[in-house]
């Protein structure tokens, strides 16, 4: 194992850490704009989803 092959080596793994971070940044905003767009979801279909749990829940007591 020379010097050169040793270098070779740790601008790799550089490299495919900052692609890890790069990956894992893009994964938590998506992840935050998933979230934000399912409880605005929520909050407009929050009068549909009491309605279909209570008709549920009627048909559940018949």
């Amino acid at each position: 194992m020379t010097i050169a092959d040793n270098n070779k080596d740790k601008k790799g793994w550089k490299l495919n850490f900052e692609a890890a971070i790069t990956i894992r940044i893009t994964t938590m905003i998506s992840a935050i704009i998933i979230s934000i767009l399912f409880s605005l979801v929520s909050f407009k279909n929050l009068g549909f989803m009491t309605k279909t749990i209570s008709t549920i829940e009627e048909l559940l007591n018949r």
